[in-house]
Protein backbone atom coordinates (compact mmCIF):
# COMPACT_ATOMS: atom_id res chain seq x y z
CA UNK A 1 0.00 0.00 0.00
CA UNK A 2 1.40 3.38 -0.91
CA UNK A 3 1.71 6.40 1.38
CA UNK A 4 -0.99 8.37 -0.43
CA UNK A 5 -3.54 5.59 0.11
CA UNK A 6 -2.58 5.33 3.78
CA UNK A 7 -3.04 9.08 4.14
CA UNK A 8 -6.49 8.92 2.53
CA UNK A 9 -7.62 6.00 4.71
CA UNK A 10 -6.55 7.86 7.85
CA UNK A 11 -8.33 11.00 6.71
CA UNK A 12 -11.51 9.00 6.09
CA UNK A 13 -11.14 7.34 9.52
CA UNK A 14 -10.97 3.87 7.99
CA UNK A 15 -8.46 2.49 10.44
CA UNK A 16 -9.95 -1.00 10.25
CA UNK A 17 -9.39 -1.09 6.52
CA UNK A 18 -5.84 0.16 6.97
CA UNK A 19 -5.09 -2.45 9.65
CA UNK A 20 -6.69 -5.32 7.76
CA UNK A 21 -5.68 -4.44 4.19
CA UNK A 22 -3.42 -7.47 3.72
CA UNK A 23 -5.96 -9.77 5.37
CA UNK A 24 -8.69 -8.59 3.01
CA UNK A 25 -6.50 -9.05 -0.04
CA UNK A 26 -5.46 -12.51 1.07
CA UNK A 27 -9.12 -13.50 1.63
CA UNK A 28 -9.90 -12.20 -1.87
CA UNK A 29 -7.10 -14.27 -3.38
CA UNK A 30 -8.06 -17.45 -1.53
CA UNK A 31 -11.77 -16.99 -2.19
CA UNK A 32 -11.23 -15.87 -5.78
CA UNK A 33 -13.44 -12.83 -5.06
CA UNK A 34 -14.66 -10.62 -7.86
CA UNK A 35 -14.17 -6.87 -7.48
CA UNK A 36 -17.73 -6.51 -6.28
CA UNK A 37 -17.41 -9.37 -3.78
CA UNK A 38 -14.15 -7.94 -2.40
CA UNK A 39 -15.75 -4.56 -1.89
CA UNK A 40 -18.78 -6.17 -0.24
CA UNK A 41 -16.50 -8.19 2.06
CA UNK A 42 -14.54 -5.08 3.07
CA UNK A 43 -17.71 -3.09 3.78
CA UNK A 44 -19.14 -5.94 5.88
CA UNK A 45 -15.95 -6.21 7.92
CA UNK A 46 -15.66 -2.44 8.41
CA UNK A 47 -19.30 -2.36 9.52
CA UNK A 48 -18.61 -5.04 12.14
CA UNK A 49 -15.56 -3.14 13.40
CA UNK A 50 -17.49 0.15 13.67
CA UNK A 51 -20.42 -1.56 15.45
CA UNK A 52 -18.08 -3.19 17.96
CA UNK A 53 -16.23 0.06 18.61
CA UNK A 54 -19.53 1.87 19.07
CA UNK A 55 -20.69 -0.78 21.55
CA UNK A 56 -17.48 -0.45 23.54
CA UNK A 57 -17.80 3.33 23.69
CA UNK A 58 -21.41 3.09 24.90
CA UNK A 59 -20.29 0.75 27.66
CA UNK A 60 -17.48 3.10 28.65
CA UNK A 61 -19.78 6.10 28.68
CA UNK A 62 -22.36 4.32 30.83
CA UNK A 63 -20.23 5.05 33.93
CA UNK A 64 -21.13 1.77 35.60
CA UNK A 65 -18.66 0.46 38.20
CA UNK A 66 -17.78 -2.56 36.06
CA UNK A 67 -16.53 -0.33 33.26
CA UNK A 68 -14.13 1.73 35.34
CA UNK A 69 -11.29 -0.80 35.04
CA UNK A 70 -11.97 -1.57 31.38
CA UNK A 71 -12.26 2.17 30.64
CA UNK A 72 -8.67 2.68 31.76
CA UNK A 73 -7.36 -0.25 29.75
CA UNK A 74 -9.30 0.70 26.59
CA UNK A 75 -8.29 4.34 26.93
CA UNK A 76 -4.64 3.39 27.23
CA UNK A 77 -4.93 1.01 24.25
CA UNK A 78 -6.51 3.80 22.18
CA UNK A 79 -3.72 6.20 23.17
CA UNK A 80 -1.06 3.65 22.20
CA UNK A 81 -2.81 3.04 18.86
CA UNK A 82 -2.92 6.79 18.15
CA UNK A 83 0.79 7.11 18.93
CA UNK A 84 1.61 4.21 16.64
CA UNK A 85 -0.37 5.81 13.79
CA UNK A 86 1.83 8.91 13.90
Amino acid sequence: MNDELIKMLKYLHLGGLLENWDTYLEAARKGNFSHVRLLQHIIEQEYKIKKENSRRLRILRSKTPETEVSHKSITSRCAVARLQEN
